[in-house]
């Protein structure tokens, strides 16, 4: 088997999944956020991902890390 790949990752404000054909969408695409004052709470957002040559069920990890190579945000699913 191939060695798995990604190939997309978006921050949007909605990603939308169309019922019957499982079709995404995502709406108000985005690259970066930025605030003059720490800590802060942003609005909801999400994270697509696409991955490629994987099959059955994975569990993955992103991290959000500053410039210091902090890790500012964990996320697993």
């Amino acid at each position: 088997m191939a060695e798995a790949a990604l190939t997309a990752l978006f921050f949007a404000d909605y990603v939308i999944i169309e019922e019957q054909t499982h079709k995404k969408s995502a709406i108000g695409l985005f690259d970066r956020f930025m605030s003059s004052q720490f800590p802060i709470s942003f609005p909801p957002w999400c994270i697509f991902a696409g991955v490629t040559n994987l099959e059955g069920d994975h569990s993955f990890a992103l991290n959000l890390v500053s410039e210091q190579d902090e890790v500012v945000v964990a996320m697993n699913g």
